[in-house]
């Protein structure tokens, strides 16, 4: 029974964090099931499309740009244990805090972790899965772990639809979507 009480104030704790992340960064639209642990150090810019039970450890910052999409399940950490230091084993009480920056116009696939002390520069497409350990260039398809470079988008094209300003947002989750016949043939 006491097993239950706690998941249902986990939930409820959960769903009290995301409508008042939602107040404070309207227009963005966070999913169910989202943790932060310091929401004080969670800055959203505006049509952030959160999906659902991502994990936030913002105790060292997190910053997230304007009109970027994580997909369900990823996890962000912005600070991490030391382990070569004598003080305790298997690691140290001692934390270093270091931010990560997730500019604008940036796509997060689902099940991404993003290690401390990364930015993932405008533009950047994340795959499903990828482990994010270092910077990520603007424009840049990244997947794999570690995550790598795999293309680079057309900075030009990009800019032009930028400021033609053409965005998707879908931060209503009314988005439809067109499918198109297979590009490779």
């Amino acid at each position: 029974m006491i097993e239950i009480l706690k998941y249902l104030y986990g939930v409820r704790k959960s769903e009290n964090l995301r409508k008042d992340l939602m107040k404070k960064f309207s227009p963005c639209r966070i999913g169910k099931g989202i943790k932060v642990t310091v929401p004080s150090q969670l800055e959203l810019g505006e049509y952030v499309d959160i999906q659902t039970n991502c994990n936030i450890a913002s105790n060292g910052s997190v910053s997230i740009g304007d009109y970027t999409q994580i997909s369900d399940n990823c996890t962000i950490f912005s600070d991490e244990h030391l382990y070569d230091i004598d003080d305790y084993i298997p690691i140290s009480n001692k934390k270093i805090k270091k931010p990560v920056k997730i500019e604008s116009y940036v796509i997060i696939g689902a099940n991404v972790s993003i290690l401390p002390g990364v930015t993932v520069g405008k533009g950047s497409i994340v795959g499903m899965g990828a482990v994010v350990i270092s910077s990520i260039p603007p424009y840049s398809v990244v997947l794999g772990n570690p995550a790598r470079v795999i293309k680079t988008r057309d900075a030009k094209e990009f800019e032009k639809l930028l400021n033609e300003g053409k965005f998707f947002e879908n931060v209503t989750g009314s988005a439809k979507f067109e499918y198109i016949k297979d590009l490779l043939q």
